[in-house]
């Protein structure tokens, strides 16, 4: 299946989650999300923020590989939304980003999500961490299970340094013909065999499962109108003959409701649900913030209707942000005065 998407490209985020064996033992576990804005602007406390790089974050964890635990963690924040200036009174996006140790220690285990919303949820946290977090843990719990599968094969034993496991997804987002955003999301896991026991590169191809998702999102109400997907898995033998296929059941249920408003749990009640796969559950959770950085390239809309968001000098009061992020909480330096 190739999403059929056509229109005006607006938006992209990148996410990934890399683990690679350590000199201790221990996995070392970086994550990344990349915002591209591909058109427009948006209004920001400061200043206009026009098209380009708006986001590039990355969390490194330590992690040992039995149980799963968080031994140390560190977070990087290059480029951001909101930088210190007068108008935030010296805050800054990033400034949040410490509350996220307080997760060391814990075990990345299936009540860890309840745990990471705790420490860094809602207006305690930066939501685009948050979302890399939770598809980081996700990955880590995939990984870990692939690798135990074949602990017994041929042995494991890695070389310091070499990637064990490799977890992607791209959303894009664009302004169709009908003035609905069409959404286009590839996410794929990549086991890779140790680099002792191969040749080429194409033979560490151990596992890859792919799935492709088309929505169709109507911005008035943010309600997803259509969800179609498909799914592709192979290894380096199946290379040439694996091909896609549609699955029209999945994520039926989801649709004709809002995207940004209590999405998250409806994809959840799917989880275990057949014919519904893990990886598809993850990419479907990705949706809602994925479509939320979409949602900022509509400069048009905002220039055209200035009013909507004037009073507080930007148009994020217009989606929601006040609940969903440290700067725009509500007693924030971005708050009202």
């Amino acid at each position: 299946m190739h999403p059929p998407v056509s229109g005006q490209p607006l938006h992209t985020r990148s996410l990934t989650t890399l683990i690679r064996l350590a000199d201790d033992g221990r996995w070392h576990v970086r994550g990344t999300v990349i915002d591209i804005r591909k058109t427009g602007f948006a209004a920001m406390p400061m200043s206009l923020q026009p098209a380009g790089l708006i986001h590039d974050m990355t969390i490194d964890l330590s992690v040992e590989p039995e149980t799963l635990r968080i031994d140390s963690l560190e977070t990087r924040q290059p480029v951001v939304a909101i930088e210190p200036s007068a108008s935030t009174r010296g805050e800054c996006c990033r400034d949040p980003a410490s509350a996220l140790h307080g997760v060391v220690g814990e075990r990345i285990d299936p009540g860890f999500s309840k745990k990471l919303s705790l420490v860094f949820g809602g207006p305690r946290g930066c939501s685009h961490l948050l979302a890399l977090f939770f598809f980081m843990a996700a990955g880590v719990t995939r990984g870990a299970e692939l690798e135990r599968e074949r602990s017994g094969v041929r042995g494991r034993d890695r070389a310091i340094g070499e990637v064990i496991f490799h977890r992607s997804l791209a959303l894009d987002g664009v302004l169709g013909a009908t003035g609905d955003v069409e959404l286009a999301v590839e996410v794929g896991d990549y086991l890779l065999s140790p680099e002792r026991l191969t040749g080429r590169p194409l033979d560490r191809l151990e596992y890859e499962h792919d799935i492709r998702i088309h929505g169709v999102v109507r911005p008035s109400d943010q309600v997803l109108l259509s969800l179609r997907a498909a799914e592709r898995t192979r290894d380096h033998e199946s290379l040439p003959a694996a091909g896609w296929q549609e699955r029209p059941g999945w994520g039926v249920d989801l649709t004709g409701t809002p995207l940004l408003s209590g999405f998250a749990a409806r994809v959840l009640r799917l989880d275990g649900a057949p014919p519904h796969p893990r990886l598809l559950i993850d990419a479907l959770l990705q949706l809602a913030p994925g479509h939320f950085q979409v949602l900022a390239a509509f400069a048009d809309q905002w220039a055209a209707n200035p009013t909507g968001g004037e009073a507080d000098g930007d148009g994020a009061s217009a989606v929601g942000m006040r609940a969903n992020c440290y700067m725009w909480r509500p007693d924030g330096a971005l708050g009202p005065l």
